[in-house]
């Protein structure tokens, strides 16, 4: 039974949903700094109004109230702490194999936003980074003949981590025709950890790291490859279908059985991609599939012709996208051995235009950009306001888009954004308008952890309505103070974070109503936190096992994938991964009702859909007290 963070990250970062569970198994998402409209501390710790957006309309006589007292004690009364610089911090740690002996001379790296150091280990296996800047850092330590060694969201400071490296296996085979059984000279293969369940698909293939073989004697070997693990190999080749052969595991540093691999006549297509004018269109990138999940297949030549010399039965669509056009699309039939004809037409789109304000006055040099979903085109779809605010953004792909801009007060850099939905027709205009008068709502108040302010954390701020999407995080200040300016109007979700004495991360989520040019007091009281241990069993030699403390008794249960699990991402409380026992405990919880819920997944599994149906669940609904401790044991069936 292996523990690997990294899958609840990949599950996390979805084509941008999967870094949601990332963001709450492990982590905080990075601070930024404060906005313009946020909130500052004077020399006597109290909280300073902060400038709000100007939009054209004088809002002075509104924001012009005193900012609210802090609930309980008077933090007036206690000395503000000044800030400080981040002090530097070292990390060490040791590689070691699987039978705990050290590895000397293996390349250990630690990364952290622009940060990254690099060091190599010694003949005991200890490592050092000295002089890091404070922050969680990921370490990965790599050597030949050794799989790599990957630890998350470690802080500087951490002594004592211990990096793991297994030793890896080789493969060898033969490639052979399937239809005279003669081996083929020129080929690729690849290997990869065997699904669960459903044999791989053709575009699961496409994604494994190919290497091409050229062997009179169709012979290949394969290094590197995971011990103990059920591998598939396959190989693929000119006029031929992909195919595979799964190999049984085997013992850490020792060779897997022979691959021989028999690859069946495949379907060969020779198309063309014009304009819907009947044009040719050269240089469009070829896909199979409606997403860019993999390298194109094919490029178009001058005359916009293209051919594919493998394609698998299940290789029903091809997809063209060229940087003047949308993508466009063609479905096919593959028949083992025969040559297909295609057609893929491209046109111009659609158009969106509209103009952004703020109030009666236009905001010039604005960038507005377009994101489609499924990921084509793969080109920019942005424009920048003229000196009438107006904007135009040509060659859009028909059907719903989303339309976006920075809110202006931010400044360089911002990462907030409002958002709208179109819909976008081929040869027409679409309008968007967006007017920032609006933006003027505001959240205020304070964190308190056991009556006292929370003073490292933050709450993030998601708003939903007529006018769009918007999204703010707003640091702590020392005395627990936070500020959300220039807010949407609309449904929010609040997200609290802050880290207690003992170190403990501390969360809640509330949802609140938000009316334009409203500021809502909303404080956050962190009760004396309790915690759940236990043992999470039923777990087979080849999964991962994850634990959950999700608030209240949401039919959670029932859940089949971890994408499934996203829908209750803002009920998540506390999540840590089992040790090799099984064994496991959630802190920082506040009194009141959970249910606890145990995850199995696979360990081969990989940042794949199929892949996140691979798990198991179990659970139980559990009463939390304050500041005790209750024993929880869960087994997976």
């Amino acid at each position: 039974m292996k523990s690997n963070v990294g899958l609840i990250v990949a599950v996390v970062f979805l084509a941008g949903v999967a870094a949601l569970l990332w963001y709450i198994v492990t982590s905080e998402p990075p601070i930024p700094e404060p906005l313009s409209g946020s909130a500052a501390v004077d020399e006597s710790g109290a909280p300073v109004q902060g400038p709000a957006l100007q939009t054209g309309a004088d809002k002075a006589a509104q924001e012009s109230s005193e900012r609210p007292a802090p609930p309980g004690p008077d933090p007036s009364n206690e000395k503000p702490t000044e800030p400080t610089a981040e002090r530097a911090r070292a990390i060490r740690g040791r590689v070691a194999d699987v039978r705990g002996n050290p590895v000397a001379n293996a390349r250990v790296n630690a990364f952290s936003g622009t940060t990254a150091r690099s060091t190599t280990s010694l003949d005991n296996g200890s490592f050092e980074f000295l002089d890091l800047p404070a922050g969680a850092y990921a370490l990965e330590a790599t050597k030949p003949e050794y799989a790599s060694a990957r630890r998350e969201a470690v802080p500087a400071g951490s002594v004592d981590i211990a990096l793991v490296l297994e030793e890896t296996n080789a493969v060898a085979g033969t490639v052979l025709s399937g239809s005279t059984g003669t081996p083929l000279r020129a080929f690729e293969v690849a290997f990869g950890a065997a699904p669960s369940d459903d044999a791989p698909t053709s575009q699961w293939l496409r994604r494994l790291v190919w290497q091409p073989v050229r062997d009179p004697q169709g012979r290949f070997r394969l290094d590197g490859v995971p011990g103990e693990v059920t591998l598939l190999v396959a190989a693929r080749a000119e006029r031929h279908a992909a195919a595979w052969v799964i190999l049984p595991a085997a013992a850490r540093g020792q060779p897997h059985d022979e691959a021989v691999i028999h690859l069946p006549p495949g379907a060969y297509v020779e198309g063309e991609v014009i304009t819907a004018a009947g044009g040719t269109v050269e240089g469009a990138s070829v896909y199979v599939g409606d997403k860019p999940a993999h390298e194109p297949v094919a490029q178009t030549d001058a005359d916009g012709h293209f051919s594919i010399t493998t394609l698998a039965a299940d290789d029903t669509l091809l997809t063209a996208d060229h940087p003047d056009y949308v993508a466009g699309s063609t479905e096919i039939a593959p028949r083992p051995g025969a040559t297909i004809q295609a057609q893929i037409v491209l046109d111009q789109g659609g158009v969106i235009e509209g103009m952004v304000r703020a109030g009666q006055e236009p905001v010039a040099g604005h960038v507005v950009e377009v994101k489609v979903p499924g990921g084509f085109p793969r080109r920019p779809l942005s424009a920048r306001t003229g000196p009438e605010g107006r904007y135009t953004i040509v060659d859009v792909p028909a059907g719903e888009v989303n339309v976006r801009t920075t809110i202006p007060s931010d400044g360089p850099g911002s990462s907030r954004f409002v958002t709208e939905r179109a819909l976008v027709e081929s040869g027409q205009v679409t309008v968007v308008d967006f007017d920032f008068s609006a933006v003027s709502a505001a959240i205020e108040g304070y964190v308190l952890i056991d009556g006292r302010p929370a003073r490292q954390g933050w709450v993030a701020i998601a708003v939903s309505g007529e006018l769009g999407q918007d999204s703010y995080t707003a640091p702590l200040q020392a005395n627990g103070y936070y500020r959300a300016d220039n807010l949407l109007p609309g449904s929010a979700t609040v997200l609290a974070s802050a880290e207690d004495g003992h170190g403990v991360r501390r969360r809640k989520t509330l949802d609140l109503e938000v009316a334009q040019g409203e500021i809502i007091r909303q404080d956050f009281f962190f009760e004396q936190a309790a915690t759940v241990y236990g043992v999470l069993g039923g777990l087979s030699e080849d999964e991962q096992g994850t634990v959950f403390a999700v608030t209240g008794k949401p039919d959670v249960l029932n859940v089949t994938s971890l994408e499934g699990l996203l829908n209750f991402q803002n009920l998540i409380a506390a999540t840590t991964e089992v040790d090799p026992e099984g064994r496991f405990q959630l802190y920082g919880l506040d009194p009141g009702v959970y249910t606890v819920v145990g995850v199995a997944v696979a360990a081969g599994a990989s940042e794949t859909l199929e892949d996140r149906e691979q798990i198991r669940t179990t659970g139980r609904v559990v009463n939390v007290q304050g500041n005790t401790a209750l024993e929880v044991n869960l087994t997976v069936r």
